[in-house]
């Protein structure tokens, strides 16, 4: 592939050994390729469906409150990248050097692992020109210092006859890298442009000399941080979903709540987002029922990808009861992925 001619700030990069391996597998972590029986798409009307885009992996009961029903999963979520929610031919493009070279591999890497996107061999076959910068470093270090006693000799009985001080140094470090991103048409349109960034500290001291700096290993977990977030916008991603079904007062929303439940435990989310919908529209409901039962909808809302839908269904629940921590909070959740 070729490298576009651009020049950032090469940062450490160059050295790729144990370091490198281990911030790869961090960075990684939610890039596991899905299974070939979780692939499955479907079109509606209100545009892709990521049908059992749920890989539950553990679904497990975290317990039961007076109010709420939980269980925790983990969910293949679509790119939040509305324009990469349909397969693509991605054409990669990073500026020459050590870290152009790392990016674009960790890029590729995941295109390759999520089965997802195909990348392209060629420029002119590419549905989407993906340019990625890494932005300037900001790297900060602040010197410290003090002292500490210590123990020069001791009596035959143990006890400490001399005390001395010894000098303490220390650094503290940050480190702040960004990623840009931008997304082309193959007419040169920009589709997208979004900055992720990632930051690591850290603080290390010792007695009677200066330690050894952290700066390349707190700039290269940066690096994976933000790297990391970008390709949150390019590739399904796995992340863990604690569900939160909320308990209804009314008995006969309750019970259907319960078994709609069960479907979601069952892996079963089609019939459980369906049955969770049935419920909002019931009658002789009160308006806080109703308003916990389109939350309870929204959550596989959520997690089947259906953010447009869950949003507004979450206007309406706060229209019903006003505000409310949880149902915000899954508002902003779908609102980050919404169209």
């Amino acid at each position: 592939m070729r490298k576009a001619a651009r020049q950032s700030s090469e940062f450490l990069l160059a050295s790729r050994g144990s370091e490198m391996q281990r911030l790869d597998s961090r960075s990684q972590a939610v890039l596991s390729p899905r299974d070939s029986s979780r692939r499955e798409f479907a079109r509606s009307r209100s545009g892709l469906v990521w049908r059992e885009a749920i890989a539950v992996v553990a679904l497990v009961a975290m317990g039961v409150g007076c109010s709420t029903t939980r269980v925790k999963s983990k969910a293949q979520l679509p790119p939040r990248a509305i324009e990469l929610q349909e397969p693509k031919t991605i054409w990669l493009e990073a500026e020459e050097g050590a870290a152009g070279d790392e990016i674009t591999r960790r890029f590729s890497a995941a295109l390759t692992q999520s089965r997802f996107h195909r990348e392209a061999t060629e420029r002119g076959i590419a549905d989407v020109v993906l340019s990625i910068t890494i932005l300037p470093v900001e790297y900060q270090l602040e010197k410290t210092t003090g002292e500490t006693q210590k123990c020069a000799a001791k009596t035959k009985k143990g006890k400490c006859a001399r005390w001395v001080s010894v000098p303490v140094y220390g650094y503290d470090e940050s480190c702040h890298i960004g990623v840009e991103i931008k997304a082309l048409a193959p007419s040169g349109n920009a589709l997208f442009v979004k900055e992720t960034h990632g930051s690591e500290t850290s603080s290390v001291a010792a007695e009677g000399a200066w330690p050894a700096s952290a700066k390349e290993t707190i700039c290269m977990a940066a690096f994976g941080k933000a790297t990391e977030q970008a390709l949150r916008w390019v590739v399904p991603t796995e992340e863990t979903i604690k569900w939160e079904f909320h308990k209804l007062s009314n008995g006969d929303a309750q019970d259907r709540t319960e078994q709609a439940t069960k479907y979601v435990i069952a892996s079963n989310f089609e019939k459980a987002v369906s049955s969770f919908e049935e419920i909002i529209y019931l009658p002789d409901m009160e308006d806080e029922d109703r308003a916990w039962a389109r939350y309870n909808h929204a959550n596989v809302l959520f997690a089947l990808g259906r953010f447009d839908e869950c949003v507004e269904s979450m206007k309406v629940a706060q229209e019903l009861i006003g505000a409310e921590k949880r149902i915000e909070e899954m508002k902003t959740a779908c609102t980050n992925y919404a169209r």
